[in-house]
């Protein structure tokens, strides 16, 4: 099976134990495929630990780009209320979007 490459990283800080028994629900109940991989995020004042999700258009559950950023966005949003974040990063082929539920003006 041969489908389009498709690439795209979710960055978000939290607990990675809890964040992969919700990616594990997430991904059976849609059919999907991802990776998990831990991390720690250094920015001024401080650091925390956090995961990185890869998503590939993986030929098993082949999908566009579209649907494929759609699911990774949900996902997003999903871990944000179960790891009491405020924000995630979506990196895909050609711009990152950055979530938020923080006032802008913060």
């Amino acid at each position: 099976m041969i489908e389009q490459t498709i690439e795209l990283k979710l960055f978000i800080a939290g607990d990675i134990g809890t964040a992969g028994a919700t990616i594990r629900r997430y991904c059976k109940d849609i059919g999907l495929c991802v990776t998990l991989t831990p991390t720690e995020y250094i920015y001024s004042g401080g650091a925390e630990h956090g995961m990185i999700i890869g998503f590939i258009n993986y030929p098993r559950f082949p999908d566009t780009l579209d649907g494929l950023t759609a699911k990774a966005t949900n996902l997003g949003h999903i871990l944000l209320s179960e790891l009491g974040q405020w924000s995630f990063s979506l990196v895909g082929p050609k711009e990152t979007l950055y979530y938020s539920v923080r006032d802008k003006n913060e």
